[in-house]
C-alpha cells in the first residue's frame, strides 16, 4: 500500500492522468524520471485510483448510450430485415438504468 500511496503522488507531478490514458504511458514516465520499472497491474490500480474510474465513467457513458445503440440500428439495418435488432432500456421509477438487450432477429418471441 505504500507503494500506491508513493505512486498517487508522484504521478500527477509528472503527468496529467485521466480515464484515456494508456498504463503504458505512464510506465514510461515514471522510467524515464525515476529509473524504475513499475509493473502494469499497479499502475491499473492508480489510474482507477486518480481518476476515479468507477462511477465518473458509468455517468459519462450512460448519457450516451441512446447515440450508441441508434448507430447500431442504422449499422445493422438490412433491406430484407434478416438483421432486425430489438432494444429494451428499462428504467425503474428513480430513473436508474436496467438493462439493455440486442439480439438477432431470430431471437425474438
Amino acid at each position: 500500500m505504500a507503494r500506491v500511496q508513493y505512486l498517487l503522488e508522484l504521478v500527477p507531478k509528472l503527468m496529467t492522468v485521466d480515464r484515456k490514458t494508456p498504463v503504458r504511458t505512464i510506465q514510461d514516465q515514471i522510467l524515464r524520471h525515476t529509473e524504475t520499472m513499475v509493473q502494469e497491474q499497479l499502475l491499473y490500480k492508480v489510474k482507477k485510483l486518480l481518476t476515479d474510474d468507477d462511477n465518473l465513467q458509468q455517468i459519462e457513458d450512460f448519457v450516451k448510450l441512446p447515440i450508441w445503440l441508434e448507430r447500431l440500428r442504422k449499422e445493422n439495418h438490412n433491406e430484407d430485415e434478416t438483421c432486425d435488432l430489438q432494444t429494451d432500456l428499462l428504467l425503474t421509477e428513480d430513473h436508474v438504468f436496467r438493462r439493455v438487450f440486442i439480439g438477432p432477429y431470430t431471437a425474438r418471441v
